[in-house]
């Protein structure tokens, strides 16, 4: 990775959740099956609030204000695009995108804590972490549909 600022990665990680974010309201509004729809009505929410939460804690542990825009193409980080062209999203496929995404987030965010030292590796350890849960919650869900 190349060198990159605290304010700057953090940033990145917003723009990475509001990527998600579009994302799965996207999809949800091009799938006609009702639980499919809601489940990602509801993750666009939470990658929502994630971004806000990512971008309030983040101004406090950077010191202020941070870059406007992210310095990469960081909105497919926690997005899975292939999905996008798919006529027809049903609950299993949707579930399916969200364990690829959160996979992918995963990865992003361990990376950048990998790339900084303390305080700022925990706050992208945290991230990492709160990647896992939602990873966890869907694939729970998958197990209890049989479709893992």
């Amino acid at each position: 990775m190349s060198s990159i600022t605290i304010e700057q990665a953090i940033r990145n990680a917003v723009e990475a959740e509001r990527g998600a974010q579009r994302f799965y309201t996207f999809i949800a509004q091009n799938t006609s099956d009702p639980e499919a729809k809601k489940f990602l009505q509801d993750m666009a929410l939470q990658e929502k609030a994630h971004a806000e939460a990512i971008e309030r804690l983040g101004k406090k542990l950077a010191g202020g204000e941070l870059p406007l825009h992210a310095d990469a193409f960081v909105a497919v980080q926690e997005t899975a695009p292939g999905w996008k062209f798919v006529e027809e999203i049903s609950l299993v496929d949707a579930l399916r995108i969200a364990s690829e995404a959160e996979q992918g987030a995963m990865l992003y965010y361990d990376t950048l804590a990998d790339f900084f030292p303390a305080p700022h590796k925990e706050f992208f350890s945290n991230l990492v972490k709160a990647e896992e849960e939602h990873l966890s919650i869907v694939d729970t869900k998958l197990d209890k549909l049989g479709a893992r």
